[in-house]
């Protein structure tokens, strides 16, 4: 079997991911076989000058690739390994607050290193997992002997990738030959190489995977259609630049408009985003979808906070955890990375064209927050869901959603 790199991703690149600096320090090709059939991926391991460390992992598969960041939590309701072994498909659990439900249970082996390995990490390694998920949230649940690790995936585009690492772009060559990567014996169909591989678990790295101060290195299946998902595109525009309506008894004006490539756990899709300006010069910024297949639009505010966290606590929070702002109290639904691939504007928005930014949305009980930062400023935003139809029907009366 041949476990030649299938990408230009080096031992030793530098690359800038939610912010902080990483290094490449190794590969590990991993692999989990169904129904006779192996599948392989690749996983790059990622430490920064800080200690933290992160696995960029990338899926191949007939129909492209994918590529995921993982991270390691610490649930508020435990599991042991025994009752982790327990669990079958179909079966609910709630580690963070929110119910999920059991959708994939597996094991998985290295099958090859290549640099610096992760510690407990050998060719030959094991480990058995169960994927758990509800909406937006993924979950891996992994074990070796009586240790038991919880993660969470981030999904990444190839182009954010390749800009993390300052490349071009990404060469990906054929991954790794998958006729000759599978064995002869068994029938697997095309739904079980997207279960396993969409969410394919990693081997027992104990204190491995951190974009915060985090630990983790596993993955698995949460999804049963094909491994690599087509980015959903952006519906038409329903707002145009520089229309006027008024919206909660104040005029605004459509300012920018951008199509945003959000990158979130276990889904890349695409969404329209507007900034709106009223006759004071104050800022309002509409989303529309919160999610890959969300109807849900949202209005916010930017947030004017004498105390707020900086960009690097930002960046260590995960879902589940509280975050107060003032007197809104929030709790961390969906961690993201957003790309602004189409941009047009007036000259009053700072908006800019390919800019990349890392963030999180909370719910509260009244107000929902949204947060943004890169590499020089972090913004919070409070907002409430809006209706759709009503609001483009506001700034063009003759075409609603």
């Amino acid at each position: 079997m041949n476990f030649a790199n299938p990408t230009n991703l080096k031992v030793g690149l530098k690359g800038r991911f939610a912010g902080k600096e990483f290094i490449l320090t190794g590969r590990v090709v991993m692999g989990v076989t169904i129904a006779g059939e192996t599948y392989y991926w690749q996983e790059y391991q990622l430490q920064a000058d800080t200690g933290e460390n992160a696995v960029l992992v990338f899926e191949p598969d007939e129909a492209g690739n994918a590529w995921r960041l993982f991270t390691e939590f610490n649930p508020d309701y435990t599991l042991t390994a025994a009752e982790a072994a327990a669990k079958q498909v179909g079966d609910s659990l709630n580690l963070t607050g929110t119910d999920v439900r059991v959708t994939l249970v597996q094991s998985s082996k290295v099958y090859y290193l290549e640099g610096q390995a992760p510690e407990g990490v050998t060719v030959g390694s094991r480990a058995n997992y169960f994927n758990a998920e509800a909406g937006d949230v993924m979950q891996v649940v992994s074990w070796t002997g009586t240790e038991v690790e919880y993660y969470n995936g981030l999904s990444l585009s190839a182009t954010a990738v390749a800009r993390a690492f300052q490349l071009p772009r990404l060469q990906v060559a054929r991954p790794m030959n998958w006729q000759s990567g599978r064995s002869t014996t068994g029938d697997a169909s095309s739904n079980s190489l997207g279960q396993v591989i969409f969410w394919a678990v990693i081997i027992g790295c104990v204190g491995l995977l951190v974009i915060a101060p985090r630990s983790g290195c596993r993955r698995s299946n949460a999804a049963a259609t094909a491994a690599v998902p087509r980015i959903p595109a952006a519906a038409s525009p329903p707002l145009k630049l520089e229309a006027t309506g008024v919206w909660q008894g104040t005029r605004f004006r459509v300012t920018a408009h951008a199509v945003t490539e959000i990158a979130g756990y276990g889904a890349v899709y695409q969404r329209h985003e507007y900034q709106l300006v009223d006759e004071n010069g104050q800022w309002l910024t509409v989303t529309c979808g919160n999610g890959p297949t969300s109807p849900d639009w949202y209005a916010y505010r930017e947030l004017t906070l004498s105390q707020a966290p900086d960009a690097m606590t930002a960046a260590g929070k995960k879902m589940g955890d509280i975050i107060v702002l003032g007197r809104i109290a929030a709790t961390i639904r969906v961690l993201f990375q957003s790309r602004i691939v189409t941009l047009e504007k007036s000259d009053t928005t700072d908006w800019q064209s390919g800019a990349t930014t890392f963030g999180f949305w909370a719910e509260g009980t009244a107000d929902c927050v949204l947060a943004r930062w890169d590499q020089s400023a972090i913004h919070y935003y409070s907002g409430q869901k809006v209706s759709a139809k009503t609001f483009a029907a506001t700034f063009n009366p003759t075409t609603a959603p």
